[in-house]
């Protein structure tokens, strides 16, 4: 099964998740909603995370659908009293089917980038979609990160390193950092039509929901990345006071939300 770099076993997880809902859920459904999503869908939700998704889904195709939210670790994907959507342990890098297949709809966040066969899945993707469905993939763009607002240079000098140092990381462990700007021309090649894209990030002062995402991940890391010697003790405390700095406002992590459609035969 697939093993993420950022466990969701880790304690950080339940930050990081109900920071990166609470900082990219209204984009997300925004861009959902668009695709004019009826009751009666079926809908494929990749990597539950904290359920937000699948629970803003399930009202969207009421009774009438079905809600399929699957992750290789579903601890924090939990719903009470829906009845039409369903949670399942899944690794759609195996060969387990779903049995719900086809969709009108197939949406992940946050997925594809941390998998080495990320081109086979997204085709194995297009494969579960009826003709019509959906197909909406939401990734970082790994090579975009600033600092909107800092005291002083030392400050941005430092944030700008334990980024370098963060993605240095995740890049050895497979994560794709060009990977958000790759998928519009993949689902062409996949065959899908109706391409679109559009990107998102936020100032993230302290207390936001992207500071939160930005100190979860710092967190998770620490071990490694001081083991490793990108930085230093003493600089990842400075680093977490940043964090908590009213004046220091980096930016989100830039979401890139691409989406096509399979051709109606």
């Amino acid at each position: 099964m697939t093993k993420y770099i950022l466990d969701n076993a880790d304690p950080n997880a339940e930050d990081r998740m109900a920071g990166l809902e609470r900082c990219y859920d209204p984009f997300t459904f925004q861009r959902l909603g668009q695709l004019g999503i009826e009751p009666g869908w079926t809908c494929l939700e990749l990597g539950g995370g904290g359920g937000s998704v699948g629970r803003w889904l399930a009202d969207r195709v009421t009774a009438a659908g079905t809600v399929v939210v699957t992750d290789i670790d579903p601890r924090w994907t939990a719903y009470e009293n829906v009845g039409h959507l369903r949670v399942q342990q899944h690794d759609i890098t195996g060969g387990e089917p779903i049995a719900e297949a086809p969709f009108d709809l197939i949406h992940a966040r946050l997925v594809l980038i941390h998998l080495p066969t990320r081109r086979r899945v997204l085709s194995k993707l297009v494969s579960l979609l009826r003709p019509g469905g959906w197909l909406v993939l939401e990734e970082f763009d790994c090579t975009r990160a600033h600092v909107y607002r800092a005291r002083e240079t030392g400050q941005v000098d430092l944030f700008l390193k334990w980024i370098h140092a963060f993605l240095a990381h995740i890049a050895e462990a497979g994560v794709s950092l060009t990977w958000a700007r790759e998928v519009y021309q993949t689902m062409s090649e996949a065959g899908l039509v109706r391409l679109d894209a559009a990107g998102y990030e936020t100032a993230s002062p302290a207390g936001s929901p992207g500071s939160t995402v930005h100190r979860s991940n710092a967190s998770q890391l620490r071990p490694s990345l001081v083991a490793s010697g990108r930085l230093t003790d003493a600089e990842y405390d400075t680093l977490m006071a940043l964090f908590d700095d009213p004046t220091f406002t980096p930016s989100s992590y830039l979401l890139i939300s691409t989406q096509g459609q399979r051709p109606v035969m």
